[in-house]
């Protein structure tokens, strides 16, 4: 009889258990995932990865370049030459690779128009006799990343839509006005003085003393920057963007012992100027007819030494 109790309680004790796990049930689970740029868009013939206007707002912004928004992208090396100390006061857009092909291979888009530089993007002097002049790189213009509202950048399987290189395509959109009214007006500015230069001490000499590597130290100059900026609707139909954005550099030459005494006369400085005018405008047409003609003009200057060099470029969209 004791036995059998002990068998009863045990099944009891089973039944009881079996009754409660029944009664567990698992609500509606919903996962919601939100994409950001480190997530890349994939899809049957490559890959793609875009910034977004709000990532490009909360970035901090050292010169507002492409270069700065799209760093955080795997695929995306930059050239080891883009951030040399002796380089510092230098003003034109970095170059970078994508996926290894050359950083002149890439194919800059904004508004669906290229604006590749093809003179000379590499920057290679044809002979060691001959004087050439400093080049853009791969991009000819440097438009401040604020008025973007995405940059895409593609990686792999490009679309033959694109054509004429063989790196990647950086895809950028502009943004349009923003409800109300607004301005910006800003200002930057950097120095020598302002900055701690670090040049390795193996060959920190090779740039000091008189030597032919001497004339690649630009790490002695002057940079400003400056934004005047205005966007806003004048009418329900109709509103308009404008932005201005200049930077300047002053690079001071070593004056090499062996050509001139310093004391008597030095070399002059080079000089660095890229101005950008951008002029948007949005026009509310009609039922789901909306146009957004846009205007941009660039131009860049450069003094080197005795000689001037002038590159404009006009686009319109």
């Amino acid at each position: 009889m004791k036995n059998f109790n002990n068998i009863s309680f045990a099944v009891a004790f089973i039944v009881i258990n079996i009754s409660f796990a029944q009664d567990i049930y698992l609500g509606r689970i919903e996962v919601i995932g939100e994409q950001n740029r480190t997530n890349p868009q994939s899809s049957e013939y490559g890959s793609s990865n875009t910034v977004s206007q709000e990532e490009i707002e909360k970035m901090p912004k050292k010169e507002s370049t492409i270069a700065e928004a799209i760093k955080a992208n795997p695929n995306v090396a930059f050239n080891k030459k883009a951030d040399k100390s002796i380089d510092s006061g230098e003003i034109s857009p970095k170059d970078f690779s994508i996926n290894g092909a050359s950083y002149y291979q890439n194919n800059f888009l904004v508004d669906n128009v290229n604006f590749n530089y093809d003179l000379d993007p590499a920057g290679k002097r044809p002979s060691r006799g001959l004087w050439w002049a400093p080049t853009l790189g791969s991009q000819a213009l440097n438009l401040d990343t604020d008025l973007f509202k995405r940059i895409k950048v593609i990686d792999s399987g490009v679309s033959a839509k694109y054509g004429d290189f063989q790196g990647g395509v950086i895809n950028t959109k502009t943004r349009d006005p923003k409800e109300g009214f607004h301005g910006i007006l800003s200002t930057s500015y950097t120095s020598k003085k302002w900055s701690k230069i670090f040049i390795d001490p193996l060959v920190e000499q090779n740039y000091t003393d008189n030597t032919s590597m001497m004339w690649l130290n630009k790490s002695d100059f002057v940079k400003k920057r400056y934004r005047a900026g205005i966007e806003g609707y004048v009418s329900e139909n109709f509103g308009l963007l404008f932005d201005y954005t200049r930077t300047s550099s002053v690079i001071k030459n070593i004056t090499k012992p062996g050509v001139m005494d310093s004391s008597i006369a030095t070399q002059p400085d080079d000089k660095r100027k890229a101005e950008n005018y951008f002029l948007k405008r949005i026009i509310n047409a009609g039922d789901n007819v909306v146009l957004r003609p846009s205007f941009l003009y660039a131009l860049q200057k450069t003094e080197p030494l005795s000689n001037t060099i002038w590159v404009r470029i006009w686009i319109c969209t």
